[in-house]
Formats: structure tokens, sequence, C-alpha cells
């Protein structure tokens, strides 16, 4: 309320200018502080405060780093001014975002992943907050400063098995920089981000949005990344995390659902393009991805967009690849011991037309397209 009244009388940008200057000048460690939180109050609306006191208060960061209370009252003005910022129109200046000075400027981002070996908790939270900020406006001048900054994806990594509010911020912020980025993603790989992220996965519930992104982060480890999907194979991946989730049993809830088509997205980014699929067939055969996918194909529990999936994964892995076809010929379903191939017919057929599913029977001849290519 005071600070609209004065703005009244002498402006936004002079009233602002007032509060930098006893930030500035107060000898008093809790005038400092009041005067951090007044201007991350002011810069909640005021784009053109926001602006004026990012400028003054970055550099601050560096220069208190010693001084939790304070770090922490920066690091929440900081994220006043980037989301007024961000969910400004534009500023008076017509200037750059700050998202973007930030993002440009290396020495900030080092900055602030030299804060995650903090112990304070708050100063954690507060640096992936802001991180999370820049991830969305400024995605890859932010990925190129955290492989610039010396272990910036190494403390990353570390805070993984923080406290849960830690941790499930830095999933959002993982999520973000593995899109896209291989240098990212291969530095990430060699951190042992499939170990730590698998086994977030195993501890949550299905369904649940941490699995979910724990997940995403997994495939965008190996989307279009053949040496991280060699590195994941030959480190026994597919033995040790893909198929003890594989081979949980089928409830068709859309939790499993969920999970087991995040499985198949992490199967399929695993299969390369060209000659090279064979030896990745093999190995997804030999350590039983190929029954898992198999099985879930007979499933009653299954829900027909699964199975349709499940189908078109079983074809990927029996693709002109002779071993694979007759490990599937000689195996025997785990429900009644009947052979597979005779559910993996009846999954094609068995469903009967509805007057409400016109498409019924197109369906029926893709997957019995499908089902014939793995014979």
């Amino acid at each position: 309320f005071r600070f609209r009244m004065l703005s009244h009388i002498i402006g936004p940008e002079a009233q602002v200018r007032k509060v930098i200057d006893r930030v500035r000048n107060a000898t008093l460690v809790e005038d400092k502080r009041a005067g951090l939180a007044e201007l991350a109050n002011i810069a909640k609306t005021e784009p053109v405060a926001a602006s004026i006191s990012f400028q003054t208060i970055v550099p601050m960061l560096h220069e208190k780093k010693d001084d939790g209370e304070m770090v922490r009252s920066i690091l929440e003005t900081i994220t006043c001014c980037l989301s007024s910022s961000s969910n400004a129109a534009g500023n008076a200046q017509g200037s750059e975002p700050l998202s973007t000075v930030f993002a440009k400027e290396q020495n900030y981002i080092t900055t602030l992943l030299d804060l995650l070996e903090e112990r304070d908790w708050g100063i954690r939270l507060g640096v992936l907050r802001i991180l999370n900020i820049l991830a969305s406006d400024r995605l890859s001048a932010l990925q190129q400063a955290v492989l610039s900054a010396p272990q910036g994806l190494a403390r990353l990594m570390d805070v993984l098995g923080d406290s849960e509010i830690i941790r499930n911020e830095v999933l959002l912020v993982m999520v973000a920089l593995t899109k896209g980025n291989s240098e990212v993603q291969k530095i990430m790989a060699f951190e042992g981000a499939f170990d730590s992220l698998f086994a977030i996965v195993k501890e949550e519930e299905e369904g649940s949005i941490i699995l979910d992104d724990c997940m995403t982060i997994i495939n965008n480890l190996l989307h279009n990344n053949q040496s991280n999907a060699i590195f994941f194979r030959e480190m026994a991946g597919v033995s040790s995390h893909l198929v003890p989730l594989m081979n949980r049993p089928a409830t068709g809830g859309p939790g499993w659902e969920q999970l087991w088509l995040r499985l198949l997205d992490t199967v399929g980014n695993l299969l390369p393009p060209g000659d090279a699929i064979q030896a990745a067939q093999t190995i997804l055969g030999k350590q039983g991805v190929l029954i898992a996918v198999a099985e879930a194909c007979c499933s009653p529990h299954v829900s027909k967009a699964a199975k349709a999936a499940s189908l078109r994964m079983l074809a990927c892995l029996t693709h002109k690849h002779f071993p694979n076809r007759t490990l599937l010929a000689a195996q025997r379903a785990r429900a009644d011991g009947l052979p597979l191939l005779h559910h993996l017919l009846s999954a094609c057929l068995h469903e009967r037309p509805q007057a409400d599913d016109p498409q019924h029977e197109v369906n029926a001849c893709v997957n019995m397209q499908i089902f014939v290519k793995t014979l």
C-alpha cells in the first residue's frame, strides 16, 4: 500500500531506486533483508521494478554467498523478478527479457549451481525454481550454460537423493535439460542417471507424476542417442532395470498402462535404425524383453490400445530376426501353458465388431499384419 502511494507521487521507478539504495547502504542485515523482501513484493506486480531490481540484486548473489539468510532473500527476489518479466508482454525499455539476460551470463548460472552444495534446503529449492523458470523461457541458453559450468550436471544429479520437494523440483529441471541435447544426455548417463532414475521409478506408485517424470527423462536420454542406448544395453540396464518393471503383473489400470507405454517407448529407443538393429534385437530377446511384450499382448487385463502398442513393438523385435522368432514360437504362456503364438493370434482376432466400433475390421486387419510379421 505504501509503495502504491509513493509510486503515485514520485513514480514506480524512483520508488524502486529508493528501496535499492536502502538495500545497498543498510548497515544492519535485517534492514537489507527487509529491503529485499519489499523489492520481491514490488516485482510481483511491477515489471519496471523487476527490471531495475534485477540489475542490482543478481550481482549480490555472489557477494553474499556466505550469508545463508541473505542468499535465500536474494533468490526469492530474483525469482519474483524473472516471473514478472516472463509474464509481462514487454518492459518499458523494450530490452531483452530478464531470463535471457540471466541465462546468457555464465557466471550467474555457475553461481547458482555452486549453491546446490549448500546444506540449507531453502537455498537449493530457490536455485532449482530459478532454473525451471530459465528452462521454460530460454532452454537452449540454459543448456549451454549448464554444460559450461564446472560439474554443473553432476551437482544437479547429486540433489536427486535429497528431500522429496527438492527431488521433485530437480526432476522438472532434468526433463527440460535432456530435451534434444545429446551432450547433456551423454554426461547425465555417464553420471549414473539411469540407475538413479530407475531406483525412483521402482519406489513410486504406478500412475504417479514423479514416476512419469523419471520415465520421460530416461526416454529423453535414449531418444536418437545411440551411444547412450549402447551404454544402457551393455551396462546391464535391460536386465537390471527394464525387465523387472516389464515383468510386473499386468493390472490393466491407468497407472500400469501409463508406465507400460513408457516402457515400450524405452524399448523402441533401444532399437537403432539400419543393420545395427539386429544386435539390439538379440540382446532384448535374450534378456526377456521379447517375452514380456508378448505376454502383455495376451493378457486379459490389458486395454486394446496397450495391446496394439505391444503388438507393434513385438513386430519390431522379431522383424527379420529368426532367433527371436524361434524363441517366441517355443514359448508357452505363463497363465495356462498354451503356446504364446496361439494367444497372439487370439489377441488379434478375438474382439467382435460392435455397433459403435466401425473401425473394428480395419483394426483387426492391421493386427493380423503385425502378427504375420512375427512368424
